[in-house]
C-alpha cells in the first residue's frame, strides 16, 4: 500500500513535545565527535548541511588518549584542524565551539552530551568492513548502540541538491524509541526535505506448534488472516497519523507498508529512494555478538547501508503520541 502527500514547507519548524502535542521546536543543539580524518571532516559537513544557521548551534569534540604528554607539533596541528572545522560552521551561521579532550569518545561523547543539553550526537564512520565492524565493533556503532542521546552516523558527503531525502522507520508498534526518532525528525527537516515512512508487518503464520497445540483446528487459517488483517489495519492507521506530523509542517510524505524481513525492505526502500538519511528506533541489541547473530534494522542500517543513520536506541523520556 502506498500513500502520497505532497505539501509546500512554511518557515515554521514544528515538532511533538514530549507529552506528544505539537509545539515550536527550539534551536537544536549538535555534538561532533571528531579526531583527524576525512570522516570527520563530513561529520561537520552534514551538520552544516541540517542545522539553521543563526539558531542551531554546535560543538566540535577532538578527543585524544593523552592530552598534555604530547608533542608541541602534534598539539598545534590539532588545534588548526579543530580551528578549520569551527570556522566552517560558524561561516554558516551555526554558532560554533571546539575543544580537545582526553578521553574515548566511545564512553565519553554521550556524557558530555547529557551534561551540555546536546539534542543530537554526530559521528563519521570509517567504513570498515560489515563482518570486521560486526565482530569487534567500531567508534561510530559502539556509540550508536550505548548513547542515551540520538546518534547522527555519516558514511559518505551528502548531496549539494535543495532537500534532503529521510526514511523513517517505523516500529509499527507505537514503540517509544519510534516515537523518539518522530520526535527528532520533525525537529531537524528544513524545507524541500521529503520523509519516506516505512512500516514492516510480521505476520503471522500457521506452524505445525500451533496445529498441534490447537489440535489441528479448521479455523486455524481464518483466525491468523484475522489478525493480520487487524495487524495490517492498525500499522496503517498510525503511518496515517505520523504522515499527518509531517503534513502540520508542510512536509510531503509517501508511505510504504510491505512485510516479511524488515532488514531487508528498509535497506531496499534506501536504495529505491535514494534516501540520504534514515531515521530509526532501535529496540537496541546492546552487545556486538547479539547484533551480529540475531541482527536488526539499526544494526543493518549501520553496517550494511549506504545512507547516513540516525539511531536512537534509550530514549530519555517516555514520549507518547496523541492522536
Amino acid at each position: 500500500h502506498c500513500l502520497m502527500h505532497t505539501c509546500v514547507m512554511s518557515d515554521c519548524i514544528l515538532t511533538n513535545s514530549f507529552d506528544g502535542r505539537l509545539t515550536l521546536r527550539g534551536p537544536m543543539k549538535y555534538l561532533i565527535g571528531i579526531d583527524q580524518s576525512d570522516h570527520a571532516r563530513i561529520a561537520v559537513d552534514a551538520v552544516v548541511r541540517i542545522a539553521r544557521g543563526g539558531t542551531d548551534e554546535a560543538e566540535l569534540l577532538h578527543f585524544r588518549p593523552s592530552v598534555g604528554t604530547e608533542p608541541v607539533e602534534a598539539v598545534t596541528e590539532a588545534r588548526d584542524w579543530v580551528a578549520g572545522l569551527e570556522n566552517l560552521c560558524t561561516s554558516s551561521g551555526i554558532k560554533t565551539s571546539g575543544a580537545i579532550v582526553s578521553g574515548d569518545p566511545r564512553t565519553d561523547l554521550n556524557a558530555v552530551a547529557l551534561e551540555h543539553g546536546a539534542d543530537l550526537i554526530v559521528t563519521g564512520s570509517r567504513g570498515t568492513g560489515t563482518l570486521q565492524s560486526a565482530m569487534f565493533g567500531s567508534v561510530s556503532s559502539t556509540i550508536a548502540y550505548h548513547a542515551t542521546k540520538p546518534v547522527l552516523v555519516v558514511k559518505a558527503p551528502l548531496p549539494s541538491r535543495p532537500g534532503l531525502r529521510y526514511l523513517y522507520c517505523h516500529d509499527g508498534m507505537c514503540g517509544n524509541t519510534s516515537n523518539a526518532a518522530l520526535d527528532l525528525l520533525l525537529g531537524i527537516l528544513r524545507p524541500n526535505d521529503v520523509v519516506f515512512c516505512i512500516a514492516v508487518l510480521k505476520e503471522l503464520e500457521i506452524t505445525a506448534s500451533m496445529q498441534f497445540l490447537t489440535g489441528c483446528d479448521p479455523n486455524m487459517g481464518e483466525l491468523v488472516r484475522d489478525i493480520n488483517e487487524s495487524n495490517a489495519a492498525r500499522t496503517q492507521d498510525e503511518l496515517t497519523w505520523c504522515c499527518q506530523q509531517f503534513e502540520k509542517v508542510n512536509i510531503g510524505v509517501t508511505t510504504i507498508m510491505k512485510s516479511g524481513d524488515p532488514k531487508t525492505h528498509v535497506l531496499d526502500a534506501c536504495v529505491a529512494n535514494g534516501i540520504d538519511i534514515a531515521v530509526v528506533g532501535s529496540r537496541g541489541a546492546h552487545s556486538t555478538l547479539q547484533s551480529l547473530m540475531m541482527g536488526s534494522v539499526s544494526h543493518a542500517l549501520l553496517h550494511s547501508g549506504e545512507c547516513a543513520a540516525v539511531l536512537i536506541v534509550k530514549p530519555e523520556r517516555k514520549i507518547v503520541p496523541v492522536p
